[in-house]
Order: structure tokens, then sequence, then C-alpha cells
């Protein structure tokens, strides 16, 4: 058993049911994040048990969650069914390239919300295999804790053609990125 399916036996909800405000914050403002209105195809890896995700699909958009932890993906699963949402979720481990997913990008958008893999060859490959599944001018929204890491090695593990928006606080790094076009 890992250390993630130890922490979630112990606590299946450590961060509550709503999604992380800078999510919700740049899904509020369409001019933020550039993307189209409707529907948009969305990818959250390391979604657990859905918080995220769910509330994306809640919101009209077609999301794919994947999470290492079997047991948090069957309680997003189970979520999903419930309400009938258009999100899929696999148990996928962000570290194995490429993800395993249920339908093929393009992405829209790639949401990495306190997503942090072992080693920094782990997060270059995870971030160059969520580049390479989003559309050209895609959006990444990367949250993480200001003592994990920082505004410039998160942008550091992406690739140049990615524009950078930095809203972090004293505690989360956020950043809003595009890529290609129009970035």
């Amino acid at each position: 058993m890992t250390e993630w399916h130890e922490r979630y036996r112990h606590n299946p909800r450590p961060f509550g049911e709503e999604p992380t405000p800078f999510l919700r914050e740049v899904m509020a403002d369409p001019a933020a994040h550039r993307l189209p209105s409707g529907s948009l195809r969305i990818l959250c890896p390391g979604d657990g048990y859905g918080r995220n995700g769910l509330w994306l699909a809640r919101q009209g958009h077609c999301v794919v969650g994947f999470d290492v932890v079997d047991t948090a993906v069957t309680d997003a699963q189970a979520a999903a069914l419930a309400d009938d949402l258009a999100y899929a979720a696999v148990v996928a481990d962000a570290a194995r390239i490429p993800f395993p997913l249920p339908f093929p990008g393009p992405f829209d958008l790639v949401a990495l919300i306190w997503l942090r893999l072992p080693t920094l060859e782990d997060r270059r490959a995870c971030a160059a295999e969520c580049a390479r599944l989003l559309r050209p001018g895609g959006v990444v929204i990367i949250v993480s804790g200001q003592r994990v890491t920082t505004p410039a090695e998160e942008q550091e593990l992406w690739s140049s053609q990615v524009d950078w928006a930095d809203h972090s606080t004293d505690e989360e790094v956020r950043l809003l990125g595009r890529t290609g076009p129009g970035a």
C-alpha cells in the first residue's frame, strides 16, 4: 500500500468537497483563460476523489480525472454516476507516461491541482505529457504549496511555448498558462 493509499484510508476527504478556490476563480472569469464558451474537454491528473473534476463536470464540462488511489477513483466514479455527469475517472499514475485515458486528447484545459510527483524526472515527464495532450491555445492551471515548490520551478517544467500569468499568494503557487498560438 502506498503512502497515498494509507492517507486516503484514514482521511477520505482531506481537502473537503469544494474545488480549490483558484480553479473556481479562473473558471468564473472567461477573459482570464480565453477558452471557447460552452463545454470544454478537461484533464485533471491526480484528481483523487474528484473534488475539482466533479465540480468542473457540474459546470457542464467533459472531464477526465485520474489518480493512483483506486478507492478515491471509485468514490469519484460513484459520484459522477449518481449525478449523471460527463466525468470519467480512471486509476493511473501521473508518473507513468503515456496516461491511460479513456479517450485521447486534445484537451482544452489541464488542471494540476496539488499534484506532486516524487522526482524531478517524473514532474518533467508529466508536464510534457500534459502539454502533448493540450490543444494549441489550451490552458494549464497549476496550484501547489509555496512550501513545496515555487512558480519558477513549476514553469521550468514546461516548454517555453507556455505563456504564464502568476497569481500566487504567500501560501499557494497559482499559475495560469496558455500554450501554442495565442499564448
